[in-house]
């Protein structure tokens, strides 16, 4: 959808055919994507349990008994190194896939990426803006205000150059000008298509994605200055960060797809001249004559409920896991607030599982 390759579109069948499995199999926007998605994934895992660990290991550290502070650095103070190791490492790969991925997007969809840095007309040296006001309409776009920018990155981000001829990147306008001579400046009906991306929603997600992210990167680096040769925190901001830290790069993720898919827009499939024509495929004219809207909500409405149910049984099985510890931390805790009369043998085996189907 992002960058077709390997196949044509059939205007007898409707339908989207494939030519090449090895052309799609080596398309370089898969490629890109696929590493950017894998990476993120063990981003998200890494920060878990970073962030579960330094929170148990800062308060077992705070209690000041000689057992628990061994179980701090026997056990959670691994589990710290290890999730910060991999969500630094895996991080260096979002960088590396992400900036292969926005150098591609300025090659194919011109169009996302100029909408993402608000920039309206072709510009040598583009600077990455930070902050901007506006009415954030594609058609006003002269109106948006930049308020921080960094000279020359955006420029970089897309071709590698900070200036000169190389770093010319295209403007919305510009795009919007060359797509209308290309596939035409109306619809069916006579009216106008826009065919630059939402601009509010492109630039926001965008900086969400990367700016949530950077919550991971700080765990992942305090938590191995904070462990260094065999150090056990009781950092209490340290374990704040790791709370707050946790869903972070959830929603990082969930604004990076929002940003990929809202910046396709307007095409159900980007146009790429080696793959579909997309002339055809422009999102309004994606509109099935078969399946009735009912059919469409139903399913929606299906799925929404469905995932919803799973969330919540999953949110309370993981944090029933996190905050329960390991089985000594609980025995301990257990032990602790235990009603006196209870006289049940731990060991006898009759004890409910922490966790079971």
């Amino acid at each position: 959808m992002q960058h077709p390759v390997g196949v044509t579109f059939n205007p007898e069948t409707g339908r989207a055919e494939m030519e090449s499995i090895g052309a799609v199999l080596t398309n370089n926007t898969l490629l890109a994507a696929f590493s950017h998605t894998i990476t993120a994934s063990f981003v998200v895992a890494g920060t878990v349990v970073c962030a579960v660990a330094a929170w148990w290991m800062v308060r077992l550290a705070r209690s000041q008994k000689p057992e628990l502070l061994e179980l701090a650095r026997t056990t959670y103070r691994p589990a710290v190194v290890i999730g910060a190791v991999v969500t630094l490492v895996a991080g260096v790969g979002i960088l590396i896939s992400g900036d292969i991925q926005g150098k591609l997007m300025y090659q194919q969809q011109p169009g996302k990426m100029s909408a993402a840095e608000v920039l309206c007309h072709s510009e040598e040296g583009a600077a990455f803006t930070l902050l901007a006001v506006g009415p954030w309409d594609p058609q006003s776009c002269d109106e948006i205000t930049p308020l921080i920018q960094v000279p020359g990155v955006a420029s970089w981000l897309g071709t590698g150059h900070f200036s000169g001829p190389e770093s010319r990147l295209p403007g919305t306008l510009d795009v919007q000008a060359s797509m209308e001579a290309r596939f035409g400046a109306t619809d069916d009906a006579g009216n106008p298509i826009s065919y630059i991306p939402p601009l509010g929603l492109s630039f926001w997600s965008f900086r969400l994605m990367i700016g949530l992210g950077t919550f991971s990167a700080a765990l992942g680096v305090w938590a191995l200055w904070l462990t260094r040769r065999g150090r056990v925190s009781d950092n209490r901001w340290f374990s704040r960060l790791a709370l707050v830290a946790i869903p972070m790069p959830y929603l990082a993720c969930a604004f990076g797809w929002i940003f990929t898919e809202v910046g396709r827009q307007p095409w159900v499939v980007a146009p790429n001249p080696t793959g579909i024509d997309a002339v055809s495929l422009l999102t309004q004219r994606g509109v099935s004559t078969v399946v009735p809207a009912g059919v469409i909500l139903a399913s929606m409405i299906g799925f929404t409920l469905l995932y919803a149910a799973l969330g919540v049984i999953w949110f309370r099985l993981m944090h029933r896991y996190a905050v329960e510890g390991v089985p000594e931390v609980h025995d301990e805790w257990d032990r602790s607030h235990r009603d006196p009369e209870d006289s049940e043998d731990d060991e006898d085996g009759t004890r409910p599982l922490t966790f079971a189907y």
